[in-house]
């Protein structure tokens, strides 16, 4: 949550919930450009959210593409800062309301400290900006403290979902990632063969090398890698083992297991599952509530959300001022 990430699932990990205070959620006279009925998100803090979004794409797309670059024309004819607007600045602050509301129901709030600690952020980053970023997010430190204090709140949402999804834990079979040779012939006369000269002795990687037709001949895979025949023989074999031939779909394979557990792919396999893992543990009760919101928002203010400018402008790395809850 440091960091914006490119792609939708990601963008939904940093969304966020609003602290219960009403001065973290709206100011009188603050436009309003996204409610629920209870909860709100105002024009500076989504200007704030969008500043952070302008400059990462303009930071990495400027130079690739050129200077027009929010000009190009996606599918179906959408521009690309009409994209940038729905699928990334729009669904965030969507995720803020919506957790906003399941904070709320969950009684999380933030302590004085964590308060004291945000509101003492909020105005290092706003120092931070310069008068034109100023001008373009319409932001005071108020408006940084109540945007991070959601931001903050959220971890602690996903926290709290992530704990009632049970515990995670990931076997040492379903972690595991072996090493294997492989060879695929596309006759049973042909795999019948090689079969017989691996048994007389011959080398593998040799016959391998002259009779595979795939383009490789060495893999490391875990459970569910292969398509099931395969699967269920390799991780039945023996280090060293050399399997019998397998048919399999309009081909004959004949595998080797050269090494039963990788430690190094086998140790980031698990850590991968750990965090898929995690991760479903909270979305689904996050989608769920996602469906079930009215969201209504001021389409004209989202329309006008000025990412091209004229002038250059530059990100205070918003999001590096988070990591402040206790």
């Amino acid at each position: 949550m440091r960091k914006l990430l490119a792609g939708l699932i990601l963008l939904v990990l940093i969304g966020t919930a609003a602290c219960e205070r009403p001065a973290v959620n709206f100011r009188r006279g603050d436009v309003i450009v996204l409610s629920d009925g209870e909860h709100h998100l105002t024009e500076p803090e989504l200007l704030l959210v969008a500043l952070e979004y302008k400059c990462e794409f303009e930071s990495y797309y400027r130079e690739l593409i050129g200077e027009n670059f929010w000009d190009t024309e996606l599918r179906d004819g959408v521009h690309f800062d009409e994209y940038v607007r729905e699928y990334y600045i729009f669904a965030e602050c969507r995720a803020l309301l919506v957790l906003s509301e399941m904070a709320m129901r969950d009684g999380l709030k933030l302590s004085a400290g964590e308060e004291e600690t945000l509101e003492e952020a909020a105005g290092r980053y706003y120092e931070g900006l310069g008068e034109k970023e100023r001008a373009y997010t319409k932001a005071d430190a108020d408006d940084v403290f109540r945007l991070l204090s959601k931001y903050a709140l959220a971890e602690k949402e996903i926290t709290l979902l992530k704990k009632n999804g049970g515990q995670l834990d990931v076997s040492f079979e379903e972690s595991r990632v072996a090493d294997i040779q492989m060879i695929a012939v596309d006759t049973r006369s042909l795999a019948d063969e090689v079969e017989r000269r691996l048994q007389e002795g011959e080398n593998f990687m040799t016959l391998a090398t002259t009779y595979s037709i795939e383009e490789r001949i060495s893999y490391s895979v875990a459970k569910g890698d292969l398509k099931p025949a395969l699967n269920d023989t390799v991780f039945k074999m023996r280090e060293g083992e050399i399997s019998d031939v397998i048919p399999c779909a309009d081909r004959y394979y004949i595998i080797r297991l050269s090494n039963s557990y990788n430690t190094l792919l086998s140790g980031n396999h698990k850590t991968n599952l750990l965090a898929s893992r995690a991760y479903d543990s909270w979305r689904e009760p996050f989608e769920d509530a996602l469906r079930t919101r009215n969201i209504k928002r001021d389409n004209r203010i989202f329309r006008d959300l000025p990412l091209k400018t004229e002038e250059h402008l530059d990100s205070n790395a918003l999001f590096s001022y988070l990591k402040v809850t206790e």
